[in-house]
Order: C-alpha cells, then sequence, then structure tokens
C-alpha cells in the first residue's frame, strides 16, 4: 500500500500502467495498520478493474475473496487486455 501511495502520480496520470500483478496478504497488512482489501480498493479509485489469479485461469475479483491472494489490476481503458490471457 505504501508504494502505491508513493507512486500516486503515477496511477492516476494519462501514462499509468496498463496492469499491475500484486499480491493481498491481509495477515501481514493488518501489522502495517493497512485494512483489508486496501491495496485493491486504491486502484479501484483510479480506475483499474481487478481480477483474482487462480491456478488455471483469471477471474474477476468478488468482495468475497481469499486471505492471501495474488491479483491483477487492468487500467479500465485496456480491459480487453485480458482476453486471451492464459494460466497454462
Amino acid at each position: 500500500m505504501m508504494v502505491f501511495r508513493g507512486a500516486d502520480k503515477l496511477f492516476s496520470g494519462n501514462d499509468a500502467p496498463r496492469a499491475v500483478v500484486f499480491e493481498e496478504l491481509n495477515t501481514a497488512s493488518r501489522k502495517l495498520a493497512i485494512t483489508d482489501g486496501e491495496p485493491a480498493s486504491y486502484l479501484k479509485e483510479n480506475g483499474y478493474s481487478l481480477y483474482l489469479i487462480e491456478d488455471d485461469r483469471v477471474t474477476p475479483l468478488t468482495e468475497v475473496r481469499p486471505e492471501a491472494a495474488n491479483l491483477i489490476a487492468v487500467k479500465q481503458s485496456h480491459a480487453g487486455l485480458l482476453d486471451n490471457f492464459r494460466l497454462t
């Protein structure tokens, strides 16, 4: 979360990354006073759609998710980026 906030201009600007892969580990985040889901919420507020990376696929992130998750955030203006994405 601290890295995302430090790059606030980058994530909110015209040259923002099309995609960001990151891990949410709620037990570790809580030790840093970061609330559950805060990194994902931050990216969503900056125009990203969020997806859960599972063993063999990528699915839209829902409100119910695991304590530890690998996620990919895709800028909404590049929504088609994952159309042919495969984990094999």
